[in-house]
């Protein structure tokens, strides 16, 4: 099957429902079944720029007129809404938000009609400060009338994308050979990220580590991790890939990770020209310091796990394809 990554959606506070956030107190929480759906999923992050920008609950009505945001009162409350505006795009962002659903005629988070700043109910054209600001920075807005089109956007962004196999363990635990094997099963793509680096550097993984040192490697391998942009593809990574978590995070996005635990004593076994391995170990370190290591950090990034504690990679193989009919990959 296709698998993805959920894709987040930034949401009105009010449109969420719960607490209320609004200036008079009052909630407009959607009951739509699709909003509800998406709710209940985790997909939709709340927020309230106004209230995040420091104004209380219930509060002064405010409209905007040109640049300012200025209340029933005649306070000008600018800065607040643009506080709270900022934060809402740093949460979009950081929330890699596909994007936003905000409350319309709002002077945060009206997106296509706002009040005209006279307070006698007339609506004209305009954004909100918040919704202007996201549209700035790239992200798409829409109103709670517009449900049809986030459906739709969600429905393009998750409908093709064909999932990953990355795989993580201890160097000798058969990562590359397996990945070519899992490929073939599968139908899947290919790609060694040892030997994407040695293609980048023009050097064997050794020679790095002897004429730059481990740390120079493990930038480079972090970097190259980072560039690897693929679906539909078994990723072998090296047996330190798990030192980076950015490079893992951006791995996992729409993958399924799979740990293929080895016993210390086999890794010993296999491992016999650790000197020219191009293993990132350093000075003085040893494979138990390695293993003990390593084993908590393959165990974090797991989807899956499968034991190879045999010769058989082909046996392996079937593990793993077992584990993943049981994930439901494909």
């Amino acid at each position: 099957m296709k698998r993805h990554q959920m894709k987040k959606i930034l949401v009105s506070r009010c449109l969420y429902g719960g607490e209320p956030v609004r200036y008079d107190g009052k909630s407009k929480a959607l009951e739509d079944a699709r909003f509800l759906k998406w709710k209940e999923d985790g997909r939709l992050i709340p927020v309230c720029p106004e209230v995040i920008g420091g104004l209380p609950v219930p509060r002064t009505d405010a409209q905007r007129r040109g640049d300012k945001i200025i209340a029933r009162d005649g306070k000008d409350v600018t800065e607040a809404y643009r506080k709270g505006a900022e934060e809402a795009v740093r949460l979009a962002q950081e929330e890699k938000v596909i994007c936003a659903l905000l409350k319309e005629k709002s002077p945060s988070c009206g997106s296509r009609q706002i009040y005209d700043g006279t307070f006698s109910g007339n609506l004209i054209e305009g954004r909100g400060l918040t919704s202007e600001m996201l549209a700035n920075a790239g992200i798409v807005v829409y109103s709670e009338l517009e449900l049809d089109k986030v459906a739709e956007l969600i429905e393009a962004c998750e409908a093709e994308v064909a999932a990953n196999l990355v795989l993580i363990g201890m160097p000798a635990c058969g990562k590359s050979v397996t990945g070519v094997l899992l490929a073939k099963a599968l139908r899947m793509k290919f790609v060694d990220a040892d030997l994407l680096i040695q293609e980048t550097t023009g050097k064997s993984l050794q020679e790095i580590i002897d004429q730059e040192g481990t740390d120079r490697f493990k930038k480079i391998e972090e970097q190259v991790l980072l560039s690897i942009n693929a679906e539909n593809t078994v990723i072998a990574t090296g047996g330190s890939a798990v030192y980076y978590p950015k490079a893992m995070a951006h791995l996992k996005e729409n993958a399924v990770t799979v740990y293929i635990e080895t016993p210390l004593e086999v890794v010993k076994e296999r491992l016999r020209n650790i000197k020219t391995r191009g293993v990132a170990m350093k000075k003085g370190q040893t494979l138990e310091d390695l293993y003990r290591m390593r084993v908590p950090l393959y165990e974090r990034y797991e989807d899956v796990r499968v034991v190879s504690d045999h010769d058989s990679m082909e046996q392996t193989v079937a593990d793993i394809l077992s584990v993943l009919k049981d994930h439901e990959f494909r």
